[in-house]
This record gives C-alpha cells, sequence and structure tokens, in this order.
C-alpha cells in the first residue's frame, strides 16, 4: 500500500507559522507591556512616557504594513520576511542598547514598527495564498493561529527572563530566537510558488487561472476597508478597557486574569474555524457570523455582572477577532488576485489599525461623559450593522481569479 505524503504546501503554513507567531504584532502586544514596566522602573520614566514608544511603533506600524505589502508583491514573501526578521532583530538589539537615552528608546521603537511589518501575516499570506486554493481559509487560518501560541510563549518567556536577568538582556534574547530560530524555519520552508517545484497547487492545475476581472475594484476595496476600519474600532475599543469593564461589572482582578487568559483559546479556535468557512460560505455569510460574535461581544459585556457571563462575551469577542484577521487575507487575494494581495492586504491593515487606534480613546470619553461604559457598549454593538451592510453588497468572487 503506498504511503500518503502531505502536501508540501503545509510545511509553507509551518514556517509562515512561526514567523507570526514571533513577529512584531504578537511582540507589541503582549512582550512590549511587561518590558514597559521594567523600562520604566529602570530609568526612572513615567508610564506615558513609555507609552509613548509603543504608540509610536504601532503608527508606523500601519505604514511598515502598507510598505512591506508592496515589498511582498514585488520579491515574494520569502525574501521579503527573511529580510524583516533581520530588521526587527536589529531594532531590539537597538532598544536593548538604547540605555537611558529617551531619543535613542523612541528611535528603537519606530524602527520596530517601521521595518518589522513583514513578520506578521502580510509578510506571508502571498506564499500561502500560491500553494492553496480549494483549502486556502484553513491554511491562512492555521497560520495566523500561531500568533495565540506565539503569544502564551512570549508572555512567559519575556516575565521569567526579566526576572531573572534584565529587560535588556530579555530584548536580546528575543533578538537571538528572531536570527537563530524564526530566520532559519523561514528560509527552509517558505516557498513562493509551487510551480518553482514542478508542483501541481492544491487545488487543481488550473485553478489559479484568472478569468475574469473584478467590476468596480475600487468599490469594493473600499467597502473592505470601511467594513475592517470599523472592526479594528471595535475589538480595541474594548480590548484596551476591558480590565475597567469587568471591575466595573463586579469582577475581581483574579477573574479578569482568567478571563482574559481563555481568550486566546477563542482566537485559535476562530481563527481555524472561521478559516474553514470561508473555504465553503459566500464571503458576506462569514462576516455576518463574524459581525454576530462582534455584537455579542459588545452586548454581552453591557449586561454582565458574573464570570461566566463575562467569559461567554470575551469569547465570543475572541472568535470574532479570529474570523475577522481570517477575512482580510483570503478577501484580499480571492477579489483582487494573488499578484497584487499584498498591497492590497497591506492597505487593509493600515484601515484596520487607523480603526483600532481610535478606537480606545473612544469608548473611554464615551464612558466617562456618561458615568457608564454600558451605553457605549451597546452602541458599539449596533455599529457592527455598518460592515455589516457593506458586506451584504459585495459581488461574488471573479471566477477562478486565484
Amino acid at each position: 500500500m503506498g504511503q500518503t505524503r502531505i502536501y508540501r504546501g503545509w510545511r509553507v503554513v509551518a514556517g509562515a507559522g512561526v514567523g507570526i507567531g514571533f513577529g512584531s504584532a504578537v511582540f507589541i502586544s503582549v512582550a512590549f507591556p511587561l518590558l514597559a514596566v521594567a523600562i520604566a522602573q529602570s530609568y526612572g520614566w513615567s508610564q506615558t512616557d513609555v507609552a509613548k514608544g509603543a504608540s509610536l511603533a504601532l503608527l508606523l506600524q500601519a505604514l511598515g504594513y502598507f510598505a512591506a505589502g508592496y515589498a511582498v508583491d514585488r520579491w515574494g514573501s520569502r525574501a521579503a520576511a527573511a529580510s524583516s526578521i533581520v530588521l526587527f532583530a536589529l531594532a531590539l538589539a537597538a532598544l536593548a542598547a538604547s540605555g537611558g537615552t529617551y531619543a535613542l528608546y523612541l528611535l528603537a521603537c519606530a524602527m520596530i514598527g517601521l521595518f518589522a511589518a513583514a513578520t506578521n501575516v502580510v509578510g506571508y499570506a502571498r506564499a500561502i495564498s500560491f500553494w492553496f486554493v480549494a483549502r486556502r481559509g484553513l491554511a491562512l487560518g492555521v497560520a495566523a493561529s500561531f500568533q495565540a501560541l506565539g503569544a502564551v510563549a512570549l508572555s512567559l518567556s519575556t516575565q521569567k527572563l526579566i526576572a531573572a536577568t534584565s529587560w535588556p538582556s530579555a530584548v536580546l534574547v528575543l533578538a537571538a530566537i528572531e536570527i537563530l530560530v524564526c530566520l532559519p524555519l523561514v528560509l527552509a520552508l517558505v516557498e513562493d510558488d509551487p510551480a518553482a517545484r514542478g508542483i501541481i497547487v492544491e487545488g487543481g492545475p488550473h485553478a489559479a487561472i484568472a478569468t475574469e476581472p473584478l467590476a468596480r475594484p475600487r468599490l469594493v476595496f473600499a467597502k473592505l476597508a470601511a467594513a475592517f476600519a470599523v472592526m479594528g474600532f471595535t475589538f480595541y475599543a474594548i480590548v484596551a478597557n476591558i480590565g475597567f469593564i469587568l471591575s466595573g461589572a463586579g469582577l475581581n482582578p483574579v477573574e479578569i486574569a482568567r478571563v482574559q487568559a481563555l481568550s486566546g483559546l477563542g482566537v485559535l479556535v476562530g481563527r481555524i474555524a472561521f478559516g474553514q468557512l470561508l473555504d465553503r460560505l459566500a464571503p458576506a455569510r462569514v462576516g455576518m457570523l463574524a459581525f454576530a460574535a462582534a455584537a455579542l461581544f459588545c452586548w454581552g459585556l453591557a449586561g454582565t455582572h458574573v464570570f461566566i457571563a463575562a467569559l461567554a462575551a470575551v469569547l465570543a469577542g475572541s472568535l470574532s477577532i479570529g474570523g475577522e484577521s481570517d477575512l482580510m487575507p483570503y478577501l484580499a487575494s480571492r477579489y483582487f488576485g494573488r499578484e497584487r494581495m499584498s498591497r492590497v492586504l497591506g492597505a487593509f491593515l493600515v484601515a484596520f489599525v487607523l480603526g483600532a487606534a481610535m478606537g480606545p480613546f473612544a469608548l473611554a470619553k464615551a464612558s466617562a461623559l456618561m458615568g457608564d461604559p454600558k451605553p457605549a457598549l451597546i452602541v458599539l454593538g449596533l455599529l457592527q450593522i455598518i460592515p455589516a451592510a457593506l458586506f451584504l453588497t459585495l459581488p461574488a468572487y471573479p471566477r477562478a481569479r486565484g
């Protein structure tokens, strides 16, 4: 009996997953908050002073996504991602060497945001799309799910390294992981096109051939970008204020920590499950599920007073962000073709990040004006009508566009 061989494209997914799991987005959201406390204590800086570095990194990451998209479309995922990994490691080394010089600290944060963008999903989605057609959603979801695994690994290792040594040493270890672990695996596993090896793409030899142009591509792009901006606004409005929301609902710090820890499981499940749904359903239906989960996230938190209800609401939100993260690269490839999908995905991520940047302040301000976050959360849930309506008006995918 012949042995069934695993499709080589899953090697690409594995390599991309490792790169994404230890990419700059995970570093900024998970490791940086732990480092920020140690940095402030080391130099006597205020929380605001340190937070400016994170804000600068996030702002320039938006520009970095756009530039990374063009780089990936021109040179391929393997070259762009590998180069970005090296630059990310150098930026981390610069952060560790910044000492107490505030200008150097800000410069290192700017480098992380601007030069490490291709260490994230935008750096690898093109290669995965070239290797997968019928199961593209699942493949993208599996690769993106490594973010949840990387978040656990980085949070635990960073805290232990800071406690055992110092924050600069911890950052240098993270830089070494990029060079000694992520870079070799990406170079060994990520390949840009199965045709280079004479391998038929998953889905059939003619599955990736475009036969129809997309009608009114600018309108489709505008609808999707607006929907993704609302997604970013909604999720980060809540995530940045979740501690205040849950404590105001009566949960104690231990319960809040448990809710936060379990939310990572929801993101992991959401990315894989929604990836599979994208391979089977029209984008409007998948979008409806993601937006419905986001609305439940908002309304559940508005009405919760017990741990189980809060956990259910946060898990719904985790599922929604998992699904919404899958939608961006998948729809970029299906509507705009693989040859330029990375620059389109980069633009989608810019819209998402800009929405995310406005969300935390808007929800905090509205909650302060009303004296209670519940009315703002209810309105935020209703806001999901906007992306839902935009998705309902999307056209069918161009036939066999790839």
